[in-house]
């Protein structure tokens, strides 16, 4: 599974979450589940987003907000086909981490 790759969620929660991007690298991998943050349509959103802790992701010409935390392990089945790879957002989902992790 690659790292910072989205993917569709096949869970129970998909009309919620209707992707996941996984930050779990794969040096940490083998343990079955998978660490996963869920995207939510921006659409959806009722109320807008801390930029910097949850940036907007675009998935098939949309836009996704990505809910940094909230992470969650996803076991496999739950985890359906790649969607695309991060380039340049990768930064972004690093910075919104160590927000999340750190404050800064």
């Amino acid at each position: 599974m690659e790292h910072y790759a989205i993917y569709k969620n096949m869970g129970e929660r998909k009309a919620a979450y209707p992707y996941l991007l996984n930050v779990l690298h794969p040096a940490a991998s083998g343990f079955g589940n998978t660490v996963m943050v869920p995207l939510v349509p921006l659409a959806r959103m009722t109320t807008s987003p801390p930029k910097k802790l949850c940036p907007l992701l675009k998935v098939q010409h949309k836009h996704y907000v990505l809910m940094t935390h909230i992470p969650g392990g996803i076991p496999p089945q739950e985890i359906g086909d790649q969607v695309r790879q991060l380039d340049g957002e990768i930064y972004e989902v690093k910075n919104a981490f160590d927000f999340l992790l750190n404050g800064i």
